[in-house]
């Protein structure tokens, strides 16, 4: 009896094209890049000559720590990881819990964030007798914007982190709907407005960095060596970046997906960005050459072995464990993990942080 063959037809959900095309199809080699990596180098060094003199001087150790989070906010705290880590451990070893130089909010969030779990005691004192946040605390707005992101540090039973979120929020939202009669300027506010809408714990660094360094610009206090600083390496971060995704593009329009997979979405550029989640900074370009690594094994899989829309996702893990075995002993910076995924579901977010700098910050050598 002869059996009939019936070809597998599988289904298409007609998926929107990507709504990049072309566009990082080409790169253009910049020119020579060793004047610019020179003067990334003296501006580094620079920066780590101020973290060190202000290590054993009392009298700037809250200026330490807005450089810190300055570092952090500008999206290059990956060049000051040791430097960052010997700062706070010194802060860290000298005050314990008894922190007494001011800038409380700020004090406790950076610890946390790295690691050292200070008490959240010294909230209490912003506290009345009636448990309730001191209504003076809403005469200082960049205070209170401080003491909002705090919160986010927070561990289940810290109450008085849970009332001084509440408390901060309603507060920050009066400002943002009527800056002038809070004395607020129209960059501060708005940058209230970007912090309600997302944490700084559930930004992505890179991004963040992309709304911070304008903001940071227009400061009358910042540092011109660590805003050169910062505009250069997100420049070479991103020059780097489009490199990349030149030569992904490349190979993804050599594949085909329209002809060899078109059930599935063509979304190369937002895989891309969810790669640059995971990490960055220097450890992009091990990181995306392991990527490569895979894609090269995954070329070999046929196109009539993918299943409907599981994309073999087994032999894909066989390859990146192989890989992964290959490069033990590599260390990579993983941020937030959980709050990285949350924000990568906003498409929105994705295309527009794309679509809002693509071209490098100003600078001058």
């Amino acid at each position: 009896m002869e059996v009939e063959q019936n070809a597998i037809i599988r289904p298409s959900s007609n998926f929107h094209p990507s709504v990049w095309g072309d566009q990082f199809l080409n790169y253009d080699e910049q020119e020579d890049q060793s004047t610019v990596e020179k003067i990334i180098e003296s501006l580094k060094e620079e920066i780590r000559k101020e973290i060190g003199a202000a290590l054993d001087d009392e009298t700037k150790h809250v200026d330490l720590l807005k450089l810190v989070n300055d570092i952090q906010r500008l999206g290059i705290a990956y060049c000051f990881e040791q430097e960052i880590e010997q700062a706070l451990q010194h802060i860290y070893t000298t005050y314990g819990d008894n922190w007494n130089q001011g800038y409380d909010f700020l004090w406790f969030r950076l610890l946390r964030q790295q690691g050292f779990y200070v008490s959240c005691d010294i909230f209490d004192k912003y506290k009345d007798n009636m448990g309730s946040f001191k209504e003076s605390l809403t005469s200082d707005v960049e205070g209170m914007l401080e003491l909002y992101e705090a919160t986010y540090m927070r561990v289940r039973g810290e109450v008085v982190l849970d009332d001084a979120l509440v408390f901060t929020k309603i507060e920050l939202q009066k400002v943002t709907k009527d800056p002038p009669s809070w004395n607020c300027a129209l960059s501060l506010s708005k940058h209230i407005e970007e912090a309600l809408e997302r944490p700084i714990r559930k930004r992505l660094p890179r991004l963040d960095s992309l709304r911070y360094i304008p903001f940071y610009e227009q400061q009358d206090s910042h540092n011109i060596s660590l805003l050169r600083l910062a505009k250069l390496e997100f420049n070479r971060l991103q020059s780097l970046h489009k490199k990349e995704l030149s030569q992904l593009s490349k190979w993804w329009k050599a594949f085909d997906p329209p002809k060899n997979i078109h059930y599935t979405r063509d979304r190369l550029v937002e895989l891309y960005f969810w790669i640059l989640a995971s990490g960055q900074g220097a450890f992009m370009a091990e990181e995306t050459n392991y990527f490569h690594l895979c894609q090269e094994d995954l070329d070999g899989i046929p196109a009539d072995d993918l299943e409907e829309m599981d994309i073999n996702y087994h032999m894909a893990m066989i390859s990146y464990r192989a890989k992964n075995q290959q490069l033990l002993g590599n260390h990579y910076k993983y941020h937030q993990a959980q709050q990285t995924m949350q924000t990568l579901q906003n498409k929105t977010l994705q295309i527009g942080a794309f679509k809002l700098r693509m071209l490098p910050f100003p600078t001058v050598l």
